[in-house]
C-alpha cells in the first residue's frame, strides 16, 4: 500500500517503472511499503533521540553523506550535507530516510 504523504516522490518512482539507481529503488520500496517506511523513520528518529548530531547515509553515487535533524517552527526537518559542504533539505523526508537505510543496508553506519 503506497504511503499518501509522499505524493511528489510517488509520482517520480512510478514514472521510473522499477528502473533507476539504488537510491531510487530504496525510495520506491519505502514509498510503497508503509510498514518499512515507518520502521526506517523510527530507527532514524531513535538515533537523533539518543543524542546523535548527525547520522551517516549513502547518496546516489555511493558516497557517504551526513544527515542531520533540525527543529524549525515545531517541525522536524532533515538536512543532507552535499558534496559542496552545504546542508540541503530534500524535496520530501523519504529521500533522507532512503539515504539512511541505504547506508544501514550497506553497513556504513
Amino acid at each position: 500500500m503506497p504511503m499518501g504523504k509522499f505524493k511528489k516522490t510517488l509520482g517520480y518512482v512510478t514514472n521510473l517503472g522499477g528502473g533507476g539507481d539504488e537510491l531510487d529503488r530504496m525510495v520506491a520500496f519505502l514509498v510503497n511499503s508503509y510498514q518499512d517506511a515507518n520502521r526506517v523513520r523510527k530507527a532514524l528518529d531513535e538515533r537523533f533521540n539518543k543524542g546523535a548530531e548527525f547520522v551517516v547515509g549513502m547518496d546516489r553515487g555511493g558516497r557517504l553523506v551526513k544527515i542531520k535533524r533540525v527543529m524549525e517552527y515545531g517541525k522536524r526537518k532533515y538536512l543532507v550535507e552535499g558534496t559542496d559542504g552545504q546542508w540541503h533539505e530534500p524535496e520530501e523526508k523519504v529521500w533522507a530516510m532512503a539515504m539512511f537505510e541505504l547506508g544501514r543496508s550497506n553497513k556504513v553506519t
